[in-house]
């Protein structure tokens, strides 16, 4: 039914204007399923509810008593600029969230790559304070060498590799567990 052909707009419309329940309910139920299509349209990607929405929207309404409205076109047109501005803060607040989240992940990483680096000066302080067999060959295993490359490096037995490592490891755990001064 078009607006223009609803009998008693602008008797429902005054007793909307003055806030009057049964009044308020009949405009809702009125414009309830255009609205709700309408947000339904704009929030599609995301899980905000339309019927929330379209609550929001009235109860927004409802408590701006001084909204008063010359016709229902302009009620509605109201309606469908409210929900559209609704979706427009929406976004805007998405927006920020959008940008705070990626800027704690960077602080994050950040905070994580200093740490990470400490660790990495402290271990190389530490592997220097190992006998000087194990200096060497965690060096080279630090550097990125396998145990084959390093025990041809060194011009040692595989199994010497892998005993002065597993030292190297032990001594090194122990120096990580020692509270520092």
């Amino acid at each position: 039914m078009a607006d223009r052909d609803r009998p008693n707009d602008s008797s429902l419309l005054q007793r909307f204007n003055q806030r009057e329940t049964e009044a308020i309910v009949s405009v809702y139920k009125l414009f309830f399923t255009e609205l709700h299509l309408f947000a339904s349209k704009l929030y599609q990607q995301n899980d905000t509810s339309p019927e929330d929405v379209v609550q929001d929207v009235f109860c927004s309404l409802l408590t701006n008593t001084e909204a008063q409205f010359e016709s229902m076109v302009k009620l509605k047109a109201f309606l469908y600029t409210a929900v559209q501005n609704k979706y427009k803060n929406y976004l805007k607040h998405a927006k920020l969230h959008q940008k705070y989240q990626e800027q704690m992940e960077r602080e994050e990483e950040f905070e994580d790559s200093i740490t990470q680096n400490e660790v990495y000066a402290q271990l190389h302080r530490y592997v220097e304070l190992l006998p000087p067999n194990c200096v060497t060959v965690m060096k080279l295993y630090l550097a990125g060498y396998e145990p084959d490359e390093i025990a041809k490096e060194l011009h040692l037995s595989l199994r010497t590799v892998y005993n002065t490592k597993s030292l190297s490891v032990r001594l090194l755990k122990e120096m990580f567990s020692q509270p520092e001064c």
